[in-house]
């Protein structure tokens, strides 16, 4: 991460940028039904101490998954069930993660709003509204 803050060409630009934003996926699967483990608590932490070392700051998302599946649905590609979590373990996890990003605001730039669908984009739910042509059509 220290390199990037340094001079460096963009990805197939004619340009050339310094970093100082690190967007930081976190993907929960494994806990739709059960509480943050201690290790991964650490290991978030680990991240935040190694954001600041390097001097950037972070673009946390939390999301329970990034793999879709295919099947006989509306959206042919992306079919339910989804992935996520109920709103009681989202809630939980969000209780569990507030001292972390508390302690670490300093190098938190935004979150991503994150939790909800795949990806956490907020769209493809299994508990809060599908949004979908595969729900109807909205978000509760």
């Amino acid at each position: 991460m220290k390199t990037w803050r340094s001079l460096q060409q963009a990805d197939n630009g004619q340009y050339e940028v310094y970093s100082t934003l690190v967007y930081r996926g976190y993907i929960l699967e494994g806990f739709t039904n059960k509480p943050l483990t201690q290790t991964f608590l650490d290991d978030v932490q680990k991240d935040f101490n190694n954001a600041r070392t390097a001097g950037v700051k972070l673009i946390p998302r939390f999301a329970y998954t990034i793999k879709t599946h295919s099947g006989s649905c509306a959206e042919n590609s992306i079919c339910p069930p989804y992935g996520d979590a109920p709103k009681e373990i989202v809630l939980n996890h969000i209780m569990q993660l507030k001292p972390l990003l508390q302690k670490n605001a300093d190098i938190v730039a935004c979150m991503q709003l994150g939790f909800i669908g795949i990806w956490g984009e907020n769209y493809y739910t299994d508990f809060f509204g599908d949004a979908s042509k595969n729900g109807k059509g909205k978000l509760v």
